[in-house]
């Protein structure tokens, strides 16, 4: 039996999440760069674009860009520059989003199949990475757009209320309120958690997937909802303690202002970046480990696992 398949406190949940990591280190930088790779050559295609289409004009205009006169004569140019340059931008404004769509649908599959694969004992290749996804991208997009679009209509009130207050310069009550509605946004959060496991792992449907995560919380989700919020709370402490770590050397470094702090500068910065990739994993490991916890509460999700390595071990009888 794979030693984290059990019921799961906790501690267990920390645990598991902290050990999957550790050995699968150099995964999740992986997958997150495999994931948004397509949208940072977006916008590196459009910034390209963008400096190729101001150049163009420049020599056409025979001012150079970095002449005040050339923005100048550019914004009282012909309307059909100016609409030219609106399309450019707005293709890759739309370009970019759909391809960060694309790669958080990935970046969330990939990190669940880790974690999963991690529960069960086993390593996760890059090829295997995104194996299965094929046919379940549109339900987890579907999933995370209905989820997030459900944070954002209930911080609707909150955020008029909140409006409302500053102008009539209420600062305790926009306080209250803006707390108010962030411990609303965090319960409803919580309510839904287990619809993207469930349909990552089941293969649901959109609104299958939702009513799953909601019955296999049933009669668990106080339990669940102190987990949750003692795990995470620990996950970003221990991240913005790093960061925090890495900002006073940082910060040192630019007051130098010489080749050398600008080169530490930006070792330490990717030390950063690799510190919020991981903390973004870290986010799907509780997940992962609290859906587990439930199906073997539930449904004996280790007891069929049990009975599925004891009849590997039957030698097969001869003919």
């Amino acid at each position: 039996m794979k030693k984290h398949l059990k019921p799961m406190g906790i501690r267990d949940v920390l645990d598991s999440t902290f050990t999957i990591l550790r050995e699968n280190f150099w995964s999740f930088p992986m997958v997150f760069v495999k994931s948004f790779l397509p949208a940072f050559c977006v916008l590196l295609a459009g910034v390209l674009a963008a400096i190729v289409y101001l150049a163009v004009l420049s020599f056409r205009m025979h001012i150079p860009i970095a002449d005040a006169l050339f923005w100048s004569e550019l914004g009282h140019g012909s309307v059909t520059v100016i609409i030219l340059g609106i399309i450019l931008l707005v293709l890759v404004i739309i370009a970019f989003i759909f391809a960060l769509c694309i790669g958080g649908i990935y970046f969330a599959y990939g990190n669940f199949l880790i974690f999963k694969n991690g529960l069960h004992e086993q390593k996760t290749s890059m090829k295997e990475v995104f194996q299965g996804i094929k046919g379940n991208r549109g339900r987890i997009f579907l999933v995370q757009f209905i989820v997030g679009l459900l944070l954002y209509v209930v911080a609707v009130p909150g955020f008029i209320a909140s409006l409302i207050a500053s102008i009539h310069g209420w600062f305790v009550a926009n306080t209250i309120i803006s707390y108010a509605n962030s411990l609303l946004q965090i319960l409803v959060g919580f309510f839904f958690c287990m619809a993207l496991p469930t349909v990552v792992f089941e293969r649901t449907d959109v609104l299958g997937s939702i009513g799953r995560g909601l019955k296999l919380m049933t009669n668990h989700r106080w339990r669940i909802f102190w987990s949750l919020l003692l795990v995470y709370l620990l996950g970003y402490l221990i991240g913005f303690m790093v960061l925090g770590v890495l900002a006073i050397p940082i910060a040192f470094a630019v007051m130098l202002k010489n080749i050398i702090a600008y080169i530490i500068v930006g070792i330490l910065c990717l030390g950063g970046l690799f510190v919020l990739i991981y903390l973004g994993a870290y986010l799907f490991g509780p997940l992962t480990a609290i859906y587990y916890d439930l199906i073997i509460r539930k449904e004996g999700y280790d007891i069929q696992m049990q009975l599925t390595d004891d009849e590997k071990d039957i030698p097969s009888k001869p003919l």
